[in-house]
């Protein structure tokens, strides 16, 4: 059955054997070599779920642990200091140094 079937890694492993045991090894045997003599090559573990009327289980998702962020809070609230600093010395600048248009073309 497995030269019928492309396996890449540990998830189409896990997912044919989650297929094996819940809708059996004969339908699983039967459906990647039909496939794979109209494909003329091995097939992929979603295509035989397809060919089958389903689809693979979610594989699990990693639990991420949470991490101490102190540092970066600090970082971003140092560069928001910076920027309000800039924002207002700019907005002193240009207010100072403002002139319409029209004053600057002699209009």
């Amino acid at each position: 059955m497995e030269r019928f079937i492309r396996i890449l890694n540990g998830d189409d492993r896990r997912a044919l054997a989650w297929l094996n045991a819940h809708v059996g090894l004969g339908r699983v045997s039967a459906a990647p070599q039909q496939l794979a003599a109209t494909a003329g090559r091995p097939v992929y573990v979603p295509v035989v779920y397809r060919c089958l009327g389903g689809w693979p289980p979610t594989p699990p998702h990693p639990v991420h642990e949470p991490q101490d962020d102190t540092i970066a809070s600090q970082h971003l609230a140092q560069i928001r200091r910076i920027l309000s600093g800039r924002t207002a010395a700019a907005t002193s600048t240009t207010s100072r140094h403002y002139f319409p248009l029209t004053a600057r073309i002699g209009l």
